[in-house]
Parts: C-alpha cells; structure tokens; sequence
C-alpha cells in the first residue's frame, strides 16, 4: 500500500505545471499603451519578437512586435490581437503601462480593473501618462536597448541621480488611491526632438484626482512633489553666488532629502510647518572666489532660498488643483483621527486654503577633492615662463 501511495505522489510531480503555455504559440508582451478615440479603447503593445532574424533598413536587428487594435475592453482587446498576431499574448513580463491623455482626463481607473484582476498580470509593472499617442512612445527606436519599453524601464533606476519624476508602478499607485487623501501622481513621459533624432524623456507629472488626471507639475515642481514625499534622494540644484555679468555659481551635489511635515488644526483653519533638511556635496564652482567657510555659508544659504521656493511652488500648485498630492491628509488623520472624519469628505478644499510654511536648511559637507579652482591656482603662483625674466 505504502509503495502504491509513493508511485501516485510521484506522478503527480511529473504531470507538469497546469497552466503552462508553449513558447511557439505565445507573444511576450513587454510594454502596453491604452488610449481613449471616437468612444473605443485604443490598445497598443510592444512584444518580444520571436525570432529575430530579420533587420531594418538601416543594418540594426528589429526585435519587437508592435500591434494596435480598437476594442470596448481590454479583455477583448487581447483575444482579438490573436487574429494579427496568430499567438497569445502573455502579459506576465509586461513591465510598462502607458496612459494616453485623452482617456487619463476621465475616469480612467476603472479601465484598469484588470491590472488587479487578472492572474497573469503584475503590479510591480510601472504606470506612465502621454499627452499624445502611446504608440508613439512604444514604436520610438531606442538609443540603448532592443525594446523602448525596457529602455524606459532603466530610468527607474537612475533615481538615485535624478528627483525630475516620480516612480511610481501598479501596487503604489493603487495604495494612494486607497488612503485617506485618495490622489495619486505618475510621471508623465513624450517624445522630443534632439538633433536629428527623437527620443523619449519624462517631463513632469501628471496629478490624479477622483481618478482622473486634473492637471500637471513642471520638471522643478515634481522634483518639489518628490521632496514634499521623501523621495528626493538624489540629483543636482545650481544656484548663482553673484549679480555680476561674470559666471558666478555652484552647483550642489544632493545626497540626501528628508521633509518633516507638521500639521496643526487652528478651528477649521489647517495650518502646516515643513522642515527640509538636504545634506549635499560641492559638486563644482565657476566663481574666482575661494573655498572658505564663509564661501560654502554663502553655497548653502542660497540653495536653501532656491530651494524654499521650489516647495512653496509646488505647493501652490496642488492647492489650484485642489489636490492634495502632497498626502497632507495622511498626516491631519494620524494627528488628528477624530476631527479628520469631518474634514475627509471636503478635505481637498482646506488643502485648497491651508496656511503652510516652509523652512529649508542645506548642509553642504564636502568641497570635493579640490579646494580651489584651476584659475585660482594659476593667479596664485608665480610666473615662472621664461618671458618674465624680461
């Protein structure tokens, strides 16, 4: 009996997995656009080309699949791409989400039901906003990469270097929909000219409210979104040391960012003190002043300032919008859990006229290896030529 029971388990462990699919008959989707026209869905994919034996005009191997079809439902859409594609579309690697505007200005979310629903999809895949058509973002050539939906996936990545756009994929994004403030960002990605070439760039980000988009931040203003969440922990900020027609600025190297966020309940008034602390390093100087103490004082006071106005910028902007993307409302609910359940229903209108201050304190530590520039150093030697013996 004992030897009949081991012979059924172990063929139970040869069957296989049950909802395999075979390589032939399926099409590796890597990155999908969803856009809105004339009422219909507009469903643009980038697959793994099977076999990559074939190239473009100009020598380089192509090896991606760009398909696109009009449907009521993106259920639909992806049983209906089997008769383009002669395969099954498997969107279980798909790592890129691309919103076109048009639909992103209406309910938008309820379009993605499936994102969550579906068993083969995944929600560390990334969510993107166009203004234009995504299929323009997903048949772009790339500069590095064999597939544009890889290539803008490396971004993610860069972070560490660059606060310009938030990175935002599927299960965060989902999680600031379900919290107190109910807002959401992402990062908003086009195509621009450079040279004679056309390549993909993120610039800004688009602003989610009642699930759909309602307006966007510039570049300076996602990067004081990022400060405003924690999430600027890396990139650059010049500042101009002087008025003079000279060249006179430095540039600080951000290592680090942290924002605290103070609410305080005033009768119905909501006031709010940001501290931001940013630690960073002299990353370079074109000024013919020397690196002295009082130099980096001057360094650090003025990225403060410029700082500071980023934030309050920022800020602003979100209050036009009346949308606290900010996640203020996290904070009044934490501090303040019984008045917040009567200030969540109209929240967005006290953000819209909440009293903030911002306080911003730079921390430049390290000048770097040099301690003066190439042009100090030679007004401070003595010329030794042999011209000046004359």
């Amino acid at each position: 009996m004992k030897k009949l029971i081991m012979i059924l388990l172990f063929i139970t462990l040869l069957v296989g997995c049950w909802n395999s699919h075979e390589i032939d008959d399926s099409l590796f989707v890597i990155g999908a656009g969803i856009n809105r026209s004339d009422g219909d869905l507009i469903f643009s994919t980038e697959s793994i080309k099977p076999t990559s034996a074939g190239t473009s005009p100009q020598g380089q191997t192509k090896d991606n699949v760009i398909l696109q079809i009009r449907s009521k439902s993106m259920l639909n859409a992806g049983r209906q791409f089997i008769r383009y594609a002669k395969r099954r579309l498997i969107f279980t690697h798909c790592r890129t989400w691309i919103i076109g505007e048009e639909l992103a200005k209406e309910e938008f979310v309820k379009q993605l039901d499936i994102l969550r629903r579906h068993e083969m999809l995944r929600l560390n895949s990334y969510l993107f906003i166009t203004p234009g058509d995504p299929l323009a973002i997903l048949e772009n050539p790339s500069l590095y990469d064999d597939l544009s939906s890889m290539e803008i996936i490396s971004a993610i990545n860069q972070t560490e270097y660059n606060a310009e756009y938030p990175v935002i994929n599927l299960r965060e994004f989902y999680r600031l929909l379900e919290e107190e403030t109910r807002n959401a960002h992402l990062p908003i990605i086009t195509t621009r000219r450079v040279d004679e070439s056309t390549v993909t760039s993120l610039e800004g980000t688009a602003i989610i409210n009642n699930n759909r988009m309602v307006g966007k931040l510039t570049i300076n203003e996602s990067v004081g979104l990022n400060i405003l969440l924690n999430k600027a922990k890396g990139g650059s900020l010049t500042v101009e040391l002087g008025e003079d027609e000279e060249e006179n600025w430095a540039t600080v190297n951000v290592k680090d960012c942290y924002a605290k966020i103070k609410p305080r309940l005033e009768g119905n008034k909501v006031k709010v003190d940001i501290q931001v602390n940013v630690v960073g390093l002299l990353g370079e100087y074109v000024t013919n002043d020397e690196v002295s103490e009082d130099f980096i004082l001057q360094v650090e006071e003025k990225a403060s300032e410029v700082t500071k106005e980023l934030v309050h910028n920022t800020i602003k902007k979100l209050q036009q919008l009346e949308t606290d993307a900010m996640k203020l409302g996290v904070y009044m609910h934490r501090k303040y859990p019984k008045e917040w359940q009567k200030l969540k229903d109209n929240w967005n209108e006290y953000f819209k006229e909440a009293d903030v201050s911002v306080r911003v304190e730079h921390d430049v530590r390290d000048p770097g290896l040099l301690m003066n520039n190439l042009q100090q150093k030679q007004e401070n030697e003595p010329d030794r030529s042999l011209y000046s013996i004359f």
